[in-house]
Protein backbone atom coordinates (compact mmCIF):
# COMPACT_ATOMS: atom_id res chain seq x y z
CA UNK A 1 0.00 0.00 0.00
CA UNK A 2 1.22 3.37 -1.19
CA UNK A 3 -0.99 5.23 1.80
CA UNK A 4 -1.32 4.23 6.01
CA UNK A 5 -5.13 6.07 4.89
CA UNK A 6 -7.44 6.59 2.23
CA UNK A 7 -10.00 9.28 2.17
CA UNK A 8 -13.32 8.83 0.50
CA UNK A 9 -15.30 11.87 -0.20
CA UNK A 10 -18.47 12.39 -2.43
CA UNK A 11 -17.65 16.22 -3.28
CA UNK A 12 -20.07 19.30 -4.16
CA UNK A 13 -18.64 22.27 -2.16
CA UNK A 14 -15.39 22.89 -4.02
CA UNK A 15 -15.07 26.42 -1.81
CA UNK A 16 -14.80 24.42 0.82
CA UNK A 17 -12.33 21.73 -0.22
CA UNK A 18 -8.89 23.97 0.73
CA UNK A 19 -10.22 24.32 4.20
CA UNK A 20 -11.35 20.16 4.56
CA UNK A 21 -7.64 19.38 3.27
CA UNK A 22 -6.04 21.67 6.05
CA UNK A 23 -8.40 19.97 8.67
CA UNK A 24 -6.71 16.74 7.38
CA UNK A 25 -3.06 17.29 7.82
CA UNK A 26 -4.47 18.37 11.86
CA UNK A 27 -5.53 15.17 12.39
CA UNK A 28 -3.32 12.58 10.86
CA UNK A 29 0.24 13.02 11.08
CA UNK A 30 0.35 9.37 8.72
CA UNK A 31 0.62 9.50 5.62
CA UNK A 32 -2.59 9.93 3.51
CA UNK A 33 -4.30 10.39 0.36
CA UNK A 34 -7.74 11.97 0.01
CA UNK A 35 -10.14 11.22 -3.08
CA UNK A 36 -12.46 13.92 -4.39
CA UNK A 37 -15.49 12.57 -6.47
CA UNK A 38 -17.69 15.17 -7.78
CA UNK A 39 -18.85 17.04 -10.64
CA UNK A 40 -17.05 20.38 -9.77
CA UNK A 41 -13.28 20.85 -10.48
CA UNK A 42 -10.47 21.08 -7.72
CA UNK A 43 -9.73 24.38 -6.52
CA UNK A 44 -6.23 25.84 -8.07
CA UNK A 45 -4.42 25.34 -4.38
CA UNK A 46 -5.33 21.41 -4.70
CA UNK A 47 -4.45 20.56 -8.20
CA UNK A 48 -0.71 20.24 -7.64
CA UNK A 49 -1.19 17.68 -4.26
CA UNK A 50 0.16 14.36 -4.91
CA UNK A 51 -2.16 12.93 -2.61
CA UNK A 52 -5.14 14.34 -3.79
CA UNK A 53 -6.43 12.22 -6.43
CA UNK A 54 -9.99 13.51 -8.21
CA UNK A 55 -12.17 11.80 -10.29
CA UNK A 56 -15.23 14.13 -12.31
CA UNK A 57 -18.47 11.92 -11.80
CA UNK A 58 -22.07 12.78 -11.72
CA UNK A 59 -23.70 9.93 -9.62
CA UNK A 60 -25.10 9.83 -6.27
CA UNK A 61 -23.04 9.78 -3.40
CA UNK A 62 -22.45 6.14 -2.38
CA UNK A 63 -21.63 5.87 -5.95
CA UNK A 64 -18.73 8.20 -5.31
CA UNK A 65 -17.82 6.11 -2.47
CA UNK A 66 -17.44 3.23 -4.26
CA UNK A 67 -15.69 4.71 -7.35
CA UNK A 68 -13.26 6.06 -4.84
CA UNK A 69 -12.96 3.06 -2.88
CA UNK A 70 -12.03 1.47 -6.01
CA UNK A 71 -8.96 3.76 -6.36
CA UNK A 72 -7.79 3.66 -2.69
CA UNK A 73 -3.94 2.55 -1.78
CA UNK A 74 -4.43 3.22 1.58
CA UNK A 75 -4.13 0.27 4.41
CA UNK A 76 -6.77 1.91 5.95
CA UNK A 77 -9.74 4.00 4.59
CA UNK A 78 -11.97 6.46 5.81
CA UNK A 79 -14.86 8.69 4.54
CA UNK A 80 -16.74 12.18 5.08
CA UNK A 81 -18.74 15.13 3.91
CA UNK A 82 -17.15 17.80 2.32
CA UNK A 83 -18.98 20.47 4.85
CA UNK A 84 -17.01 19.12 7.71
CA UNK A 85 -13.72 19.62 9.23
CA UNK A 86 -11.89 16.50 10.93
CA UNK A 87 -10.81 17.35 14.21
CA UNK A 88 -7.71 17.30 15.72
CA UNK A 89 -5.14 14.65 15.70
CA UNK A 90 -8.66 11.76 15.89
CA UNK A 91 -7.85 10.37 12.80
CA UNK A 92 -4.23 9.18 14.14
CA UNK A 93 -6.23 7.61 17.43
CA UNK A 94 -8.85 5.55 14.80
CA UNK A 95 -5.56 4.23 13.17
CA UNK A 96 -3.76 3.31 16.07
CA UNK A 97 -7.20 0.98 17.71
CA UNK A 98 -7.12 -0.66 13.67
CA UNK A 99 -3.22 -1.27 13.75
CA UNK A 100 -3.16 -2.54 18.23
CA UNK A 101 -5.78 -5.42 16.20
CA UNK A 102 -4.87 -8.13 14.74
CA UNK A 103 -8.48 -8.86 13.21
CA UNK A 104 -9.25 -8.07 9.61
CA UNK A 105 -12.86 -7.28 11.03
CA UNK A 106 -12.03 -4.65 13.03
CA UNK A 107 -14.09 -1.55 12.16
CA UNK A 108 -14.16 1.79 14.30
CA UNK A 109 -16.62 3.45 14.40
CA UNK A 110 -16.91 7.42 15.24
CA UNK A 111 -18.40 9.89 16.96
CA UNK A 112 -19.31 12.98 15.09
CA UNK A 113 -21.12 16.31 15.40
CA UNK A 114 -23.63 17.41 12.61
CA UNK A 115 -25.23 20.98 13.65
CA UNK A 116 -27.08 20.21 16.78
CA UNK A 117 -26.67 16.73 16.85
CA UNK A 118 -24.39 14.41 18.43
CA UNK A 119 -23.60 11.07 16.55
CA UNK A 120 -22.65 9.38 20.33
CA UNK A 121 -21.82 5.84 21.33
CA UNK A 122 -25.45 5.76 22.93
CA UNK A 123 -27.16 7.31 19.82
CA UNK A 124 -25.33 4.95 17.54
CA UNK A 125 -27.44 1.45 18.39
CA UNK A 126 -29.73 0.97 15.20
CA UNK A 127 -32.97 -0.17 17.15
CA UNK A 128 -33.04 2.60 19.36
CA UNK A 129 -34.59 4.73 16.28
CA UNK A 130 -38.07 3.74 15.35
CA UNK A 131 -37.69 4.61 11.79
CA UNK A 132 -34.54 2.61 11.14
CA UNK A 133 -35.20 -0.05 13.70
CA UNK A 134 -36.29 -3.67 12.23
CA UNK A 135 -37.31 -7.04 14.74
CA UNK A 136 -35.12 -8.84 12.65
CA UNK A 137 -32.19 -7.16 13.24
CA UNK A 138 -30.08 -7.52 16.89
CA UNK A 139 -30.15 -5.10 19.52
CA UNK A 140 -26.76 -4.72 19.70
CA UNK A 141 -26.13 -2.95 15.89
CA UNK A 142 -23.91 -0.12 15.74
CA UNK A 143 -24.71 2.86 12.89
CA UNK A 144 -21.97 2.91 11.08
CA UNK A 145 -22.43 6.72 10.80
CA UNK A 146 -18.50 7.57 10.14
CA UNK A 147 -15.94 4.60 10.25
CA UNK A 148 -12.16 3.58 9.77
CA UNK A 149 -11.69 0.03 8.21
CA UNK A 150 -9.36 -2.15 6.38
CA UNK A 151 -9.28 -1.06 2.83
CA UNK A 152 -9.24 -4.58 1.88
CA UNK A 153 -11.92 -5.67 4.15
CA UNK A 154 -13.94 -2.71 3.02
CA UNK A 155 -13.68 -3.96 -0.54
CA UNK A 156 -14.64 -7.69 0.24
CA UNK A 157 -17.96 -6.41 1.80
CA UNK A 158 -18.58 -4.61 -1.64
CA UNK A 159 -18.25 -0.95 -0.67
CA UNK A 160 -21.39 0.60 -0.03
CA UNK A 161 -24.85 0.04 -1.77
CA UNK A 162 -25.41 1.82 -4.63
CA UNK A 163 -29.01 0.68 -4.89
CA UNK A 164 -29.30 3.19 -1.95
CA UNK A 165 -28.92 7.34 -3.02
CA UNK A 166 -27.86 8.82 0.16
CA UNK A 167 -25.18 8.53 1.91
CA UNK A 168 -26.65 8.00 5.43
CA UNK A 169 -29.09 4.79 4.52
CA UNK A 170 -26.04 3.78 2.56
CA UNK A 171 -23.92 3.17 5.47
CA UNK A 172 -26.51 2.32 7.83
CA UNK A 173 -26.93 -0.88 5.71
CA UNK A 174 -22.78 -0.58 5.21
CA UNK A 175 -23.01 -1.10 9.13
CA UNK A 176 -25.56 -4.11 9.05
CA UNK A 177 -24.14 -5.99 6.31
CA UNK A 178 -20.46 -5.58 8.20
CA UNK A 179 -22.35 -7.33 11.68
CA UNK A 180 -23.62 -9.95 10.07
CA UNK A 181 -20.20 -10.62 8.26
CA UNK A 182 -19.23 -10.68 12.24
CA UNK A 183 -17.36 -7.80 11.81
CA UNK A 184 -16.11 -6.27 15.15
CA UNK A 185 -17.44 -2.83 16.08
CA UNK A 186 -15.02 -0.37 18.61
CA UNK A 187 -16.43 3.25 18.98
CA UNK A 188 -14.31 5.87 19.34
CA UNK A 189 -16.12 8.58 21.73
CA UNK A 190 -13.59 11.30 20.80
CA UNK A 191 -15.61 13.41 17.76
CA UNK A 192 -13.84 12.99 14.64
CA UNK A 193 -15.82 15.65 12.08
CA UNK A 194 -17.75 18.47 12.82
CA UNK A 195 -20.30 19.61 9.94
CA UNK A 196 -21.94 22.27 9.29
CA UNK A 197 -25.41 21.48 8.11
CA UNK A 198 -28.26 19.91 9.56
CA UNK A 199 -30.02 17.87 7.05
CA UNK A 200 -33.26 18.77 6.05
CA UNK A 201 -36.08 20.37 3.58
CA UNK A 202 -33.88 23.76 2.35
CA UNK A 203 -30.59 24.73 1.13
CA UNK A 204 -28.12 22.11 -0.93
CA UNK A 205 -28.98 18.91 1.60
CA UNK A 206 -32.69 19.17 0.40
CA UNK A 207 -32.42 16.68 -2.78
CA UNK A 208 -30.99 14.34 -0.68
CA UNK A 209 -33.64 14.20 1.85
CA UNK A 210 -35.68 14.11 -0.84
CA UNK A 211 -34.47 10.85 -1.91
CA UNK A 212 -33.67 9.59 1.25
CA UNK A 213 -37.78 9.66 2.13
CA UNK A 214 -38.98 9.02 -1.31
CA UNK A 215 -36.10 6.19 -2.18
CA UNK A 216 -33.93 5.04 0.44
CA UNK A 217 -35.93 4.52 3.33
CA UNK A 218 -38.96 2.29 1.34
CA UNK A 219 -35.96 0.69 -0.03
CA UNK A 220 -34.83 0.08 3.16
CA UNK A 221 -38.03 -1.17 4.52
CA UNK A 222 -38.40 -4.10 2.16
CA UNK A 223 -34.58 -5.07 2.98
CA UNK A 224 -35.00 -4.77 7.03
CA UNK A 225 -38.55 -5.37 7.76
CA UNK A 226 -39.72 -8.00 5.65
CA UNK A 227 -41.01 -11.26 7.13
CA UNK A 228 -38.69 -13.28 4.56
CA UNK A 229 -35.35 -11.25 5.68
CA UNK A 230 -32.47 -12.63 4.24
CA UNK A 231 -29.13 -11.06 5.51
CA UNK A 232 -26.74 -10.52 3.27
CA UNK A 233 -22.63 -9.69 4.34
CA UNK A 234 -21.23 -8.77 0.77
CA UNK A 235 -22.02 -7.51 -2.44
CA UNK A 236 -20.58 -6.93 -6.09
CA UNK A 237 -18.58 -3.90 -5.87
CA UNK A 238 -19.18 -3.79 -9.42
CA UNK A 239 -22.97 -2.14 -8.14
CA UNK A 240 -20.75 1.23 -8.39
CA UNK A 241 -22.38 1.41 -12.23
CA UNK A 242 -25.59 2.10 -10.56
CA UNK A 243 -27.26 5.38 -10.51
CA UNK A 244 -24.93 7.34 -13.05
CA UNK A 245 -26.76 10.79 -13.32
CA UNK A 246 -28.14 11.67 -9.87
CA UNK A 247 -26.21 15.10 -9.83
CA UNK A 248 -26.66 16.00 -12.84
CA UNK A 249 -30.46 15.60 -12.21
CA UNK A 250 -30.00 17.38 -8.80
CA UNK A 251 -28.04 20.43 -10.36
CA UNK A 252 -29.77 20.52 -13.73
CA UNK A 253 -30.85 24.37 -13.44
CA UNK A 254 -26.83 25.18 -12.67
Amino acid sequence: MNYDLSILMPAIRPERWVELYKSILGSTKRKFEIILVSPYALPKELEKGSNIKYVKDFGSPNRCFNIALMLAEGKYCTWGADDGLYQPGVLDKAINILEESSAEKTIVSMSTVEAARHYSEEFCFINKHDEIKSPFIPDDYRLLALGMIKTDYFRKLGGVNCMFETHAIGHLDLSIRAQNDGANFIFLKDIVMKLSHMPGTSGDHAPMHYAQVDHDEDLYRKLYRDKNYKPVNCLDIGEWKQSPSIWTRRFKDE
